[in-house]
């Protein structure tokens, strides 16, 4: 007899750590603009664009992306923007890594604080969450069958190994003109540009990933008219891209994340001489992980009428898909303003960020809770306050269908993002906000498992055939099955059928009585 053996692959969690960074410094307004009067709002962007690991260390460099929207003094009290850009430069100690293995990195800011020094002067407090997970791929020489023994003497499984087959950074860019509608003025300043992700969609192909989706980008500017209007839109810029992925097929799973990592923004003029034109160049960055399930048979038990088999086994841990799904949800609630927040005669903008507090577990799904952290940027009746800010939370629960997951033994990743979000002016005081979350779920759970890593034959003992009875009525306990019981008295699963007229091999019960004779070769 000849033992056959394959090569398995499995991706081995070496560790996932998450590390708190804090960012902060002043922001001083440029020579060209006035003195501060109230700062309206903070808004900040943060990504990760290298990473390396070092001596058991991840170390990580980014950017930190500030905008501050104030009201500037003067009698008119016009709004102004300044912006700064602060490095990220950080490590994560992680015992046990080198620079073999595959680690993937996600960054969130969990907090922003702004304080206002004096009419020149803002200091900022960024606190960013920054989450690392390292995989090693470790190679197993597993039995996968006995050549020469009857294969009904030996124990088959069928095994789910979720796979990493490749992985990557890369950046692609995006170079437009957004043009203004007939209706808006023209452009004198622009304010604030964020730009966000919408109706992404990823597909793998053979060496490659295909990423399409929009752009969307969300402008704030100043006309430039007497009155300079503040006026507030948002359009989609379309992209379809493709990144090559070496290893990647059209039957893996491609999951990317993206975020914008650089944008530069100017005012350009139409045909007709006007400034109604904004020119955006921007970087996206994509973290690329390409997997895909591995099934495959491996020998799990095995036995021989005439031969002691001895086995050895290596009991591993692997990672196994239940589920993964894309969900969304549609959130509206009525937002009353604080008594000492004016009156809004116009809604600017409403913006918003989803935070996932808590992930439950139960039965076949997932309970996500979390808030979205919005803001209300609007123009007020009140001459003190032409404009303000007001910061409020939408709480959320969702149910995420997710089959086979339990508390027990699911572990789960959820992404959420918001898709959309709007605003309607219900009065002065009240506003409707709706959003439009998505969640990317992926629910995996660690198998444990005994590979057969070697298998040795040696004589059969006499002792051991003596001490089994030549016939016996054995009474089926719960668990047992035939093949488990042909092993146990050194038969045949076809002799027990056999004598006992059973149907369905696969079908016996507790109490159930049967006829046993040994063989003996």
């Amino acid at each position: 007899m000849e033992i056959l053996k394959k090569d398995i692959t499995i991706d081995k969690k070496i560790g996932k750590e998450t590390s708190q960074v804090l960012v902060e410094g002043d922001i001083i307004v440029p020579d060209t603009k006035p003195d501060i009067d109230m700062v309206l709002e903070a808004n900040a962007t943060a990504y990760i664009d290298s990473k390396d690991i070092v001596n058991d260390r991840i170390t990580f460099k980014g950017n930190l992306d500030i905008n501050v929207l104030f009201v500037a003094k003067g009698e008119n009290k016009p709004i102004y923007n300044m912006q700064s850009t602060y490095p990220i430069n950080d490590f994560i100690n992680m015992e046990g890594i080198d620079k073999t293995m595959t680690v993937f990195t996600a960054c969130n800011i969990t907090n922003l604080d702004y304080k206002l020094i004096n009419d020149r002067k803002v200091s900022f407090r960024a606190i960013l969450e920054v989450a690392s997970e390292v995989l090693a791929k470790e190679n197993i020489e597993a039995v996968s069958t006995i050549d020469g023994l009857d294969e009904k003497q030996m124990k088959v499984t069928n095994i789910n190994v979720n796979k990493i087959a490749c992985s990557k950074f890369d950046r692609f860019n995006i170079k437009d003109d957004i043009e203004i509608s007939s209706g808006r003025p023209n452009i004198k300043e622009i304010l604030d540009i964020t730009f966000n992700i919408a109706n992404k969609d990823v597909r793998a192909q053979n060496e490659k990933i295909s990423i399409s989706g929009d752009v969307r980008a969300c402008i704030l500017y100043k006309s430039d008219e007497e009155d300079s209007i503040i006026t507030y839109f948002e359009q989609d810029i379309p992209f379809n891209g493709v990144i090559e992925v070496e290893g990647a097929t059209d039957n893996m799973i491609g999951d990317v994340y993206l975020d914008i990592q650089e944008k530069n923004v100017q005012i350009l003029e139409d045909v007709d001489v006007e400034p109604r034109l904004i020119g955006i160049d921007i970087y996206v960055g994509c973290n690329i992980k390409v997997s895909y399930e591995d099934e495959m048979n491996i020998l799990e038990d095995a036995y021989a009428l005439d031969k002691k088999i001895n086995i050895e086994k290596n009991m591993q841990s692997y990672p196994m898909l239940i589920c993964k799904n894309k969900n969304q949800a549609s959130i509206k609630e009525i937002v009353k303003l604080d008594e000492e927040c004016p009156p809004i005669l116009q809604v600017l903008k409403v913006s918003g960020k989803p935070i996932l507090d808590n992930i439950e577990i139960l039965e076949d799904k997932i309970l996500a809770e979390g808030i979205i952290d919005c803001k209300i940027l609007y123009i007020t009746n009140n001459d003190d306050y032409p404009m303000y800010c007001f910061n409020t939370i939408i709480p959320y629960s969702q149910a995420i269908d997710a089959k086979g997951a339990n508390s027990e033994i699911a572990k789960v990743d959820i992404s959420s993002y918001l898709e959309h979000i709007g605003v309607n002016m219900m009065s002065d005081k009240d506003v409707e906000i709706r959003c439009a979350v998505n969640f990317d779920t992926c629910v995996t759970k660690d198998k444990q498992l005994s590979f057969i890593t070697d298998v040795i034959f040696e004589e059969l003992d006499e002792s051991f055939l003596n001490s089994i009875a030549s016939m016996i009525i054995y009474v089926v306990q719960p668990g047992d099955t035939l093949w488990d019981l042909a092993k146990k008295f050194n038969t045949t699963v076809d002799d027990i059928v056999e004598l006992n007229e059973i149907e369905n091999p696969d079908l016996i019960y507790p109490g159930q009585k049967l006829l046993i004779l040994k063989k003996v070769c």
